[in-house]
């Protein structure tokens, strides 16, 4: 074992194997984009806007939707202003109502 690295000699450095250097270095993969964008993508804003516009209309009717989960399910309610349950609807008919479909009684 060298007890003193700095002394262990001063002169070239040679490889102990022989070195190809012809074959082709494979480039790496790119790497994938995780950045997050200033702004959502229009398709975002178009349904955000949706969203707001059809709660603006349940408010203007005083009825609101609420989702919560409860039992590992998500339960979708329409309430009135005072917080009563006017109806228990499924969530994906709550997720239509949100994106502008029209707003039907789901029993009918």
């Amino acid at each position: 074992m060298i007890a003193n690295i700095a002394s262990a000699g001063s002169g070239p450095v040679y490889p102990t194997r022989p070195v190809n250097r012809t074959s082709a270095v494979t480039p790496a993969a790119p790497a994938a984009d995780t950045s997050i964008p200033d702004t959502p993508p229009a398709e975002v804003l178009h349904a955000l806007d949706a969203a707001q516009q059809v709660l603006a209309d349940l408010a203007s009717r005083n009825v609101d939707i609420r989702f919560e989960m409860a039992d590992g399910h998500v339960r979708t309610q329409l309430l009135d202003s005072t917080g009563e349950l006017i109806q228990e609807i499924p969530a994906s008919h709550g997720l239509d109502i949100l994106s502008g479909q029209p707003l039907v009684d789901y029993k009918a």
